[in-house]
């Protein structure tokens, strides 16, 4: 699916989340995160991998995301495998802040 800001399907059991240079917009972020939320509840995802040219969610929208792997995983219940590919600082740091509210891997 792709949205002004951001692009993400699911192949397998794997979801692919690619941002460009521009952080999401609320409505980009509150699509991905009901797509993920779908994708790990219904069709067993447990690995994600996310390309970023910079972008990358404030802090209400990694809390969104948090939220809504706990309400359909339960807290903790399983750490997700996640690979960030990027140039950027700032999109790595955002990679750690979320991992700090929900185990990855």
């Amino acid at each position: 699916m792709t949205t002004t800001t951001l692009l993400f399907e699911r192949v397998g059991l794997l979801a692919l989340l690619v941002h460009d240079e521009r952080d999401p917009s609320a409505a980009d972020w509150s699509q991905w995160v009901q797509f993920y939320a779908t994708a790990t509840r219904e069709h067993n995802v447990r690995d994600l991998l996310v390309l970023s040219r910079g972008g990358g969610p404030n802090s209400r929208q990694r809390t969104e995301v948090v939220n809504a792997l706990v309400g359909c995983l339960g807290p903790g219940a399983m750490r997700l495998r996640t690979a960030v590919c990027t140039d950027s600082r700032l999109a790595r740091g955002i990679t750690t802040a979320i991992g700090w509210l929900y185990p990855m891997r």
